[in-house]
């Protein structure tokens, strides 16, 4: 038994003498250990170590200390973390890092502010945002890569453009507009050329209204999109974030 299980025992013991149930206990150590992980990317952004160390990836930081912060019910901070990030990014669109780090990222990061902006009743901030990257992504399809000479701002994947659509629907349903939702799911199914968006097309590509209703696939996938650690698709603990600060 090394020192680290003999305070683990310790605190337990603590925390038993205190009245606190089995759960009490495990919900309390959980706490702790999301402080500690929130603590620590705090400061690895702080120190921006990404300058010092290139294992460290950039977007990934601020994505876990943003699903950290709003574990923690500091959804604020969570949503200036990632905006932070974004803002952040401009000051490197000159630097030789740009043409494989920062459009990829600002794509990341921006994608992640929308779907944190749609959970706190921010619809048409996260709406804007998810209609920049669905017109870059339409650039990106429609420019060939060899006739373009001037680097991307910006580069949005396949699944990054699925999602943006997918997420601008569901604000129009939200403002009870289903037109307009039908209409942007119909144009993601198109310019995505995907089966996976909110709308599902039929023969006559009129849209399956039945997809759309409480407890469907579409919409638990939704609820899954946006919930804590899906929306940022990351999972983060303390065990697993490596610090590599020097």
């Amino acid at each position: 038994m090394d020192s680290e299980d003999c305070l683990e025992l310790a605190e337990t013991a603590q925390l038993r003498n205190l009245g606190l149930s089995d759960a009490q206990i495990a919900e309390a150590k959980q706490l702790k250990r999301d402080r500690e992980t929130m603590s620590m990317l705090r400061f690895m952004v702080k120190s921006k170590v990404w300058l010092t160390d290139p294992t460290v990836n950039y977007a990934d930081i601020h994505l876990k200390l943003s699903v950290a912060l709003d574990k923690l019910s500091q959804r604020q901070a969570a949503i200036r973390t990632l905006q932070e990030g974004v803002e952040m990014l401009k000051t490197m669109d000159s630097c030789a890092l740009r043409h494989s780090f920062v459009p990829a990222t600002r794509a990341s990061l921006r994608l992640a502010l929308a779907k944190l902006l749609f959970r706190d009743d921010r619809k048409e901030e996260a709406f804007e945002i998810c209609v920049d990257l669905m017109t870059v992504y339409k650039r990106q399809k429609s420019t060939s890569s060899e006739v373009d000479d001037e680097p991307a701002d910006m580069v949005v994947t396949d699944a990054q453009a699925e999602d943006a659509w997918y997420l601008a629907g569901w604000v129009r349903i939200h403002s009870d507009n289903h037109t307009a939702a039908y209409a942007l799911w119909s144009e993601g199914h198109e310019v995505c050329q995907v089966y996976t968006l909110g709308a599902v097309m039929t023969g006559n590509t009129n849209i399956q209204y039945a997809t759309l209703c409480p407890g469907s696939p579409e919409q638990r996938r939704f609820s899954a999109s946006v919930s804590e650690e899906g929306m940022l698709g990351q999972t983060v603990d303390s065990r697993h974030v490596e610090t590599r600060v020097r």
